[in-house]
């Protein structure tokens, strides 16, 4: 397996000088504004108040890190928003958009209020894409970036407390093997993600005596250095830092992209697949092993490993009410099973990581026995390709396989 080393990534602001021109940066500003302008606060408004609706975008820099965030999308993406930006420079799309021949940016925030209203209600898919990107970034960067005292200026009035910042005590009990350079390196088998799916096969090889490699596309990140900061948290956690979507951006897919994949940040419920989906996927694909005793088994060590149990599934107000609600009607209801363990904190963010080391990811469990049992782990490896050096038909009988990997 040979890997090779990154070259020395180009820094935030020469990225967004090479992809956004000053002009379309500019209209991007604009359309951030627009959509959190700057109001006159009600009259008897408390300081905190006036100023939470005097503040608009530009005032967090929304623009900027927008722009930094699409940095990370792939080139189709990159030249639709290149598109969006010309249409929105268009007086020709002005005047059928807001009934006005000026260019976006020449527009009163009425009349730009109104093209970015006609953009969401478009017949054309292009423009209901546009505006939900141009919606969905500024409002969550609006709400969620912080100062360095790690702290959104717009909380106090929403009443969201500041997490706290990490432990700087805790223990990170996994080192990483380091790549400075290109290297070859040689294993029984080579995983490639370590999620639900890579974190347990990993561990269970490396517990079988064989040797591993463990390929992560995302960082290592535990309670040392998990912040709770929902910006920071999605960037650093997330695949394309939380802004993964179907085409049509009717659906967000939050899809874990570090150390332990998903399980890191999912929130912790665990139920088997059920026997009806079971027995679909035994129709479909004519294999008989989904509805048997053996899958039962391994469902049964996984939850065993990572620790699946209901005391740690206590109700909140909110599922209380619930649960009031279906006995009330008659409706059937059951306690939640989760792999947690001693999760007394309650702390809501499960989303951004567990702090408190409850959550039973395979970071604290596969991951770990693979490492304890000499598992090679590496971080920020993305494989962008394989090739085998045996013919395919042989593959099943090969004891190692040649695989190189980029």
């Amino acid at each position: 397996m040979t890997i090779t080393s990154a070259t020395e990534t180009p820094t935030i602001i020469s990225r967004i000088a090479g992809w956004l021109s000053p002009e379309e940066f500019h209209i991007l500003e604009v359309a951030c504004d627009t959509l959190l302008p700057s109001l006159e606060p009600p009259p008897g408004s408390s300081v905190a108040l006036a100023a939470y609706y005097r503040r608009r975008a530009s005032d967090l820099n929304v623009a900027q890190l927008l722009a930094e965030t699409l940095t990370f999308e792939n080139a189709e993406a990159q030249t639709q928003f290149h598109q969006l930006m010309s249409l929105m420079a268009s007086p020709v799309s002005s005047l059928l958009l807001a009934g006005s021949a000026k260019p976006f940016i020449d527009l009163s925030q009425e009349r730009r209020e109104k093209y970015l209203f006609s953009m969401a209600n478009s017949p054309m898919a292009a423009l209901r894409r546009g505006f939900q990107t141009l919606k969905r970034l500024s409002g969550f960067i609006y709400f969620s970036v912080s100062n360095d005292q790690g702290v959104n200026p717009n909380w106090e009035v929403l009443d969201y407390p500041a997490p706290a910042p990490p432990p700087s005590d805790a223990p990170q009990p996994i080192t990483p093997l380091a790549i400075s350079r290109d290297t070859t390196l040689e294993a029984d088998a080579v995983v490639v993600g370590s999620g639900a799916g890579g974190g347990v096969v990993a561990g269970e090889l490396a517990l079988a005596g064989k040797s591993v490699i463990v390929l992560e596309k995302g960082g290592y990140n535990n309670e040392a250095n998990f912040t709770l900061q929902e910006a920071q948290a999605t960037s650093e956690l997330y695949l394309k830092r939380g802004t993964l979507t179907s085409k049509d951006l009717g659906l967000i897919v939050l899809a874990g992209s570090t150390l332990g994949g998903g399980t890191v940040v999912n929130w912790t419920t665990s139920f088997r697949t059920p026997d009806y989906v079971l027995e679909e996927w035994e129709q479909s694909s004519g294999l008989k092993e989904f509805t048997g005793s053996a899958l039962q088994d391994s469902f049964a060590a996984v939850e065993k490993r990572i620790n699946v149990n209901t005391d740690n599934s206590q109700h909140n107000r909110q599922n209380q009410l619930l649960v009031d609600g279906c006995q009330s009607l008659g409706y059937h209801h059951d306690v939640t099973r989760r792999n947690a363990i001693d999760c007394q904190q309650r702390c809501g963010t499960c989303g951004f990581g567990c702090r408190y080391g409850a959550k039973q990811s395979t970071l604290k469990t596969y991951l770990q026995d693979a490492y304890d049992h000499g598992a090679r782990i590496i971080v920020r490896c993305p494989c962008l390709d394989y090739r085998w050096h045996l013919p395919r038909e042989s593959l099943p009988l090969a004891g190692r396989d040649a695989i190189r990997l980029q």
